[in-house]
């Protein structure tokens, strides 16, 4: 038997990984919270040893944000072990279970801005659980469009999207999604993007993001002001005070139609929310950082 697949390739893909996310997703499913969030935990640390290129790039990540590498990283990965047992229990996550899951702050903001009927963009990032802020949405009756990157494992890219849809959300891929969104906007609905994703280069700007520069996309600002749509910063992140996830419409945030500074001024604002949840933003993954020095 090969176990190739284990080793990470050169370029510090997620190819071969997400050959065993899928099984391990489902090892989560059933077992008392506790033991799934100690079986994630385990996964998570096994999965960094493997990806050693990966976790270089983490480390580094950390150290340029001016954060202690070492004591951080047990940290994010209790972080992240939440996060992959909230999104492996999701189909257990029913209407009548929300507020034991997510407590939802600033909803008057998300209203306001859908009464306006323009349509809504929800700017998100890699941080906290958006994947479980996005369910939450549909199961309050609230359905989404969310831009989403497929991956090319089949198995995997299938029950994510199962997942992803179980609370009547839709899916609008990479290919075509300016299209798809405008579309959406202008029957007044609501488009989630994740601001952080990997930006092919040379990208569209560079910004100073957490330390590094970073490549990043102009096309939520671009979009939001060609539509005329609101723009609602949304972060989903774990609470210790209140022992959940603590979903966050923030107030609108200003769109000038200048897309550049608008985008920087996005980053600041993600910026902001990381550095006051630095375990909960996924740094092992390094969503936006293939760096313009190529680090």
């Amino acid at each position: 038997m090969s176990f190739d697949w284990l080793r990470e390739p050169p370029d510090g893909s997620l190819t071969g990984a997400l050959r065993w996310w899928r099984p391990a997703l489902q090892s989560l499913q059933a077992p008392p919270l506790p033991v799934g969030l100690a079986l994630a935990r385990c996964y998570l640390g096994i999965a960094s040893r493997i990806m050693a290129r990966r976790r270089r790039r983490t480390v580094r990540s950390l150290e340029l944000a001016g954060y202690d590498a070492a004591r951080m990283e047990r940290a994010v990965i209790g972080s992240m072990a939440r996060f992959y047992v909230a999104f492996a229990r999701l189909p257990q996550v029913t209407r009548e279970q929300v507020p034991a899951w997510v407590r939802i702050e600033g909803e008057e903001h998300y209203r306001a801005a859908k009464a306006g009927g323009r349509g809504v963009l929800l700017a998100s990032g890699h941080i906290g659980n958006w994947e479980l802020g996005a369910h939450v949405c549909g199961l309050l009756g609230e359905p989404i469009s969310l831009v989403i990157r497929a991956y090319p494992d089949e198995a995997y890219e299938t029950l994510a999207a199962e997942r992803r849809t179980l609370s009547g959300n839709r899916l609008i891929g990479q290919a075509g999604a300016a299209f798809d969104i405008v579309r959406a906007l202008r029957r007044n609905e609501t488009v989630s993007m994740l601001i952080d994703a990997n930006v092919p280069p040379p990208g569209d700007m560079e910004l100073n993001f957490l330390g590094a520069k970073v490549r990043a996309s102009t096309a939520l600002a671009r979009l939001a002001a060609g539509a005329g749509a609101a723009v609602i910063p949304t972060f989903t992140v774990w609470s210790k005070e209140h022992r959940r996830y603590v979903g966050r419409f923030q107030p609108p945030f200003p769109i000038t139609g200048d897309a550049r500074e608008d985008t920087r001024n996005l980053y600041v604002l993600l910026e902001a929310e990381v550095r006051r949840n630095p375990d909960q933003w996924f740094w092992i993954f390094d969503p936006c950082w293939a760096r313009p020095d190529g680090g």
